[in-house]
């Protein structure tokens, strides 16, 4: 029987390889990673039970994956870190940031092992689910006042929406909100092409994993052109003014 789902990340591929090899011949279920980006949209895809997670990483660092992982209403495993600064203050620091456990390397495997076992016996039990849970939309439209009356349409039939009026914040939302799974997007955001924030998503090594979908809002369809340039990804035409029947059948979608 598996113990538990564990993911190693790090950077050291001989070292990686060792501890996966350690771990699951103590019979827990093992992947790893050796950049931070791939592993923080493992753990939202995978949602391992613990993650053991060095501080210095390529992509992003482990101080960067638990800043996204508290910023974020996505799943939270428990997180056990290397750090190759054993001072008072950098172990503070990663409890702060919510690090259940720290260690100092270079770190003896049976300290590792007696660790994971604790923070394994000690871990909460399983929030119950909410609505916070569902997949969330995010409304990327210049007009404040519109966002702000299709949010509200979504949220009275029990949607989560987020607004952003620009493509950089647009892009800061989705590294930073796992559950956004569908981008409702103004074609002609203040002039920007708009639609490079799909070619961004469709290129991201951890957006990309996300299968989001786009919603393209324009009071004529985009030109063929254009539609043929697109990377595949899910996308469907919603017409100005917007029917609520419309983004509600949008928001359906992303359940399926």
């Amino acid at each position: 029987m598996t113990l538990a789902r564990l993911l190693v990340v790090e950077d050291e591929a001989e070292l990686r390889a060792d501890l996966i090899e350690l771990l699951e011949c103590c019979n827990f279920e093992v992947s790893g990673s050796g950049d931070g980006a791939e592993a923080f949209a493992m753990i939202q895809r995978d949602r391992p039970d613990l993650v053991i997670c060095d501080v210095q990483l390529p992509g992003m660092t482990g101080i960067e994956i638990l800043k996204g992982l508290r910023a974020s209403k996505g799943y939270r495993p428990i997180m056990l870190m290397f750090t190759a600064y054993g001072d008072d203050e950098m172990l503070h620091a990663l409890h702060k940031l919510g690090a259940q456990g720290a260690l100092v390397k270079p770190v003896g495997f049976e300290t590792m092992l007696n660790k994971i076992t604790e923070l394994l016996t000690h871990r909460p039990a399983p929030e119950a689910a909410t609505a916070s849970d569902a997949p969330a939309i995010l409304i990327v439209e210049q007009e404040a006042a519109l966002a702000e009356e299709i949010a509200e349409l979504l949220e009275s039939h029990g949607r989560t929406a987020l607004c952003a009026n620009s493509l950089e914040d647009a892009f800061e939302q989705l590294r930073l909100h796992p559950e956004i799974s569908g981008v409702l997007l103004d074609i002609r955001l203040g002039g920007d092409n708009a639609l490079h924030l799909i070619h961004t998503v469709a290129t991201d090594p951890v957006l990309s994993l996300r299968d989001i979908q786009f919603g393209l809002m324009g009071s004529e369809q985009t030109p063929a052109e254009a539609n043929a340039k697109l990377p595949v990804v899910r996308t469907a035409f919603l017409q100005k003014p917007i029917r609520p029947k419309d983004l509600l059948a949008f928001a359906n979608t992303l359940e399926g």
